[in-house]
């Protein structure tokens, strides 16, 4: 969550915490386009309840980024 909370915006946040919820059950990283709905609404729910979620793209910067965080928070490199 510290990490995620350190985002900008709530899809950024929701985003960090989807990549690192996937990269802990698989040790992998997924190219995401677009937030998975059910995904993002039940995160949204949980941890963002007073927040409305209005998609928008994520600059790849703003991924790769979170993903460099994700990496070390487990102690991985690419």
């Amino acid at each position: 969550m510290a990490i995620a909370h350190q985002r900008k915006g709530l899809p950024e946040q929701i985003l960090c915490l989807l990549q690192t919820g996937y990269f802990k059950a698989t040790r992998a990283f997924f190219t995401l386009t677009e937030l998975p709905p059910e995904d993002a609404g039940y995160l949204r729910e949980r941890y963002f309840p007073q927040q409305a979620l209005s998609p928008r793209p994520i600059r790849s910067a703003e991924i790769y980024a979170q993903r460099r965080e994700i990496l070390s928070l487990f102690r991985f490199r690419l």
